[in-house]
This record gives C-alpha cells, sequence and structure tokens, in this order.
C-alpha cells in the first residue's frame, strides 16, 4: 500500500472511531457494534429497539426481534464489558414478555454473557405453572455464580430431589453440591464425589456442567487444606477449566507460596471475565493484594 492510501485508510480510521449513534449519542467504544450510512450512524441497541416498534405479531409482539437478539447475545465474546451488553440484555428481557419459552432463551443468553441479576430476575418471571426443576436450577446457579451462595441453596432446595430423575437431577446435584461446599457444609463434597461418579457413566452430560464438579470438588479440598491435590485436579481440566475455576486455582496455589502461579490464574480471571462482574473484581483485589505483600509473579 502506498503511503498516500495508507495515510487516508488512518484518517478513515480515525472517523470511524469518532462516530457516534444518531439516536442515542453513544461513541463506537460504548456500543457492541455501529452501522454507519453516508449522513450518519445508529447503533446496534438503536436498530433493535426501532425493530422493535415495527414488530408486532398477534399474541406475541416483538418474536423477530428477540429472537435476532438472543442469536446475537449467544455470539458475543463472553467477557464483553457489561455495559457494552446490557442494552441488549434489556430489550431481550422487555421482549420476553411472559411467555415462559421466551423467558428461558433470555435469560440462558443473559446468563452467558454474565448477567446474572438479569437471568435470576428472568427465570423467576416464568409462570409458577410452567416452572420445570431445569428452570429452578439454572435460577440456582445464576444465584450462585452472582455470589448468593445461600440464595443459590435456598432456590435449589425449592426441588425435591426425589420428584425429577436424569439430566435434570444431576444438574440438581450439581448446583446443591457447589451450594454446600461454598458453605463449607461437608454433605458438599460427599454428594459432589457421588456425582463425579455417577457421570463417569454419562460421556454425553453437557461439557460445561460436567467441568463444575471438579471445581467443586477442588474447593472442597482448597478449605480442607488439601491444596495440592485441589491444583492437581483444576489443571486436569486443561482449556475446559471454567473462569470459576481459575479463582479457585489461584487461591490453592497463593496457598502453597507458588505466587507466580497464583497471579496467572487471577489474571485469567481478570481477562475471561466481563468487566463489572463480582467474579473479575474479586480476582483483581487478589492481584493487588499480591503486589501490596510486595510479591511479584
Amino acid at each position: 500500500m502506498s503511503w498516500t492510501r495508507a495515510w487516508h485508510a488512518l484518517r478513515g480510521r480515525d472517523r470511524d472511531d469518532a462516530l457516534r449513534c444518531a439516536l442515542c449519542g453513544k461513541p463506537r467504544a460504548a456500543v457492541y457494534s455501529l452501522v454507519a450510512g453516508e449522513h450518519g450512524a445508529v447503533c446496534n441497541a438503536c436498530i433493535i429497539v426501532s425493530l422493535a416498534q415495527l414488530d408486532a405479531v398477534p399474541g406475541d409482539p416483538g418474536v423477530y426481534v428477540r429472537h435476532a437478539l438472543v442469536h446475537l447475545l449467544n455470539r458475543i465474546v463472553t467477557n464483553t464489558p457489561l455495559a457494552t451488553t446490557a442494552p441488549l440484555v434489556e430489550a431481550a428481557s422487555v421482549l420476553a414478555g411472559d411467555r415462559a419459552d421466551a423467558l428461558r432463551g433470555a435469560a440462558a443468553a443473559a446468563y452467558r454473557v454474565y448477567h446474572f441479576e438479569t437471568a435470576r430476575a428472568l427465570y423467576a418471571r416464568i409462570p409458577a405453572a410452567e416452572v420445570t426443576a431445569s428452570d429452578i436450577a439454572y435460577l440456582a446457579w445464576a444465584v450462585f455464580i452472582a455470589g448468593d451462595v445461600a440464595g443459590a441453596r435456598r432456590e435449589i432446595e425449592r426441588v425435591d430431589p426425589a420428584s425429577i430423575d436424569g439430566d435434570a437431577l444431576l444438574w440438581w446435584k450439581s448446583v446443591h453440591s457447589a451450594a454446600l461446599v461454598a458453605l463449607g457444609d461437608p454433605a458438599g463434597e460427599e454428594e459432589a464425589r457421588g456425582l463425579e461418579r455417577a457421570l463417569a457413566s454419562q460421556p454425553d452430560f453437557k461439557p460445561e456442567w460436567a467441568a463444575s464438579i471438579p471445581v467443586t470438588l477442588a474447593l472442597a479440598e482448597h478449605k480442607r487444606g488439601r491444596h495440592q491435590e485441589a491444583v492437581a485436579r483444576l489443571n486436569a481440566l486443561g482449556d475446559r477449566l471454567p473462569v470459576r475455576g481459575c479463582l479457585v486455582l489461584g487461591d490453592a496455589q497463593r496457598a502453597l507460596g507458588a505466587f507466580s502461579a497464583a497471579a496467572a490464574a487471577y489474571q485469567k480471571v481478570v481477562d475471561g471475565a466481563p468487566m463489572g462482574t463480582k467474579m473479575q473484581a474479586d480476582a483483581a483485589q487478589r492481584l493487588q493484594d499480591l503486589r501490596a505483600a510486595q510479591i511479584r509473579p
């Protein structure tokens, strides 16, 4: 590319960076995307809101836009800042109305981009007559990941495990054991170990759910002072280690005096969890504590 073309390309990029949505006024940096034309630009959130005004299907207004929103939320990079995805999540929440299937879809999408409180509210809006054990399990997990462990236990224990079976029962035990372990109840580790044995014969069980069991067991081992076992269990997950597990891994590594490894684990949470979440804030605080103690990673 000649220097003149490069110069004009840079000037064009500068103009793009300076663009703002003509409707809400937000700059490019504050939205997920801008659609630019000859006379201005419109952000993704305003496009969706505008479409919603035109989308009126009898019995389910906003159905097409809602599906488009959920599809977009399921494709967005999960560590996108909460402020960026908030308008999309809010619009999906409004358009879900009181339809159980719409509320489930919107809640799952909100959970995926770490809007746990919104996911919690959406699951809670499902009409009582249509609430399933899986709905409550998802609700309890959203509450758990948001940091309200006692609330998660209350939610999951609304379901009698004797009344469910199959994947619903396995998921119930996954959430229940995680809450118990986090609360320091030894029954949680026993339940998680039983679930780990059960999952050995369930290769089709969802990987993201299955990966939560080793994290729960690692947390139990860490709490009992078995830090080396916790680290080994989490490292065995490799690329399947969820962000929540990196926080436990960092704590266990720090307890072992492996401060560089602890800092690396905390950094993965800082980089992998969206800005504005409790999980990201907790990891950032742990990193700060390491540095304040003059322990260099």
